[in-house]
Formats: C-alpha cells, sequence, structure tokens
C-alpha cells in the first residue's frame, strides 16, 4: 500500500514539473528502482536476513564490533540506520530524495541531507543500542514502550 501510494506521488510528481511531458517510468519500473537500492544497502548495513543480524567474523565485517561469541554484528543502531540511509540515498534518484523531502523544509541539496531526513523522521524507541539488540526474542515485552525512560 505504502509503494503504491509512492508511485502514484511519483507520477503525480512528473506530470506537474514545469508543465512539461516527462517520460514516466511503469509502476514495475519505478518499483525496482526504488527497492532495489534499498535492498542492497539493507543488506550491507543489517544483514541479508531481516529476522537476525549480520553476520560476522572480525570486527572489520562491521561498522564497529563484532560480537565473535555469537558471530553477529553488534553494531551501534544508530550509526546503521543512518550508515544505510546515507547509502539508500547515495545510490537513489533525485526523485526519491524529493519525495523523502516533500513538505519536511529539508533542503535537497544540504550537505547532511541523511542526517536531515534522520532527524526528522526518527522516534525515540526502546530497542536497545545496538543492531545486534534489535533481535534478541528473549527481551522483555515491557522493552518495547516507545518511553526511553522506561528502557
Amino acid at each position: 500500500l505504502i509503494v503504491r501510494d509512492f508511485i502514484a506521488e511519483e507520477h503525480k510528481f512528473l506530470n506537474q514539473v514545469d508543465g512539461c511531458d516527462a517520460t514516466v517510468l511503469s509502476p514495475s519500473e519505478f518499483l525496482v528502482s526504488f527497492l532495489e537500492p534499498f535492498v542492497k544497502c539493507h543488506q550491507q548495513y543489517f544483514g541479508a536476513n531481516s529476522n537476525s543480524p549480520k553476520r560476522c567474523q572480525a570486527d572489520s565485517d562491521c561498522l564497529s564490533h563484532c560480537n565473535l561469541i555469537k558471530g553477529v554484528c553488534a553494531d551501534p543502531l544508530n550509526d546503521a540506520e543512518l550508515g544505510f540511509l546515507e547509502c539508500y540515498l547515495n545510490s537513489s534518484s533525485t526523485l526519491t530524495k524529493l519525495l523523502l523531502i516533500n513538505n519536511t523544509g529539508i533542503v535537497l541539496d544540504s550537505p547532511q541531507l541523511a542526517q536531515d531526513i534522520y532527524s526528522h523522521y526518527s522516534r525515540a524507541q526502546c530497542v536497545g543500542s545496538t543492531v545486534e539488540s534489535m533481535y534478541n526474542p528473549f527481551r522483555p515485552l515491557s522493552r518495547y514502550s516507545t518511553n526511553v525512560n522506561s528502557c
């Protein structure tokens, strides 16, 4: 549903550019151009499996630290999220960037575009401080509170 709405906005946006006709990608072409960088960057920063953290054998496999006992990256969550966003923005079209900043007050040519977008859309949640902690199935239910003070 979100992707379908995103594609609809993309078509509406392209058809309004200075009243000029523009080549519009088909929905499937646009979906591929939107998702390919997302998947590539997600795998780079969070691993190929959405249900477990990125696998590693040494610190060099991670942003900062490999938990050698578990064989998973224990990178700071904020670093992984920001790295993912920077990767995604660097791999995405200008149109995708414009849609992400639409009605936010963020400037497209900001030297800190990723940080600006990250700050705008981030919400404090209690999921732990590392990527590894996001996947702990034994975390008590109260740890899912959105009140950071109850973590």
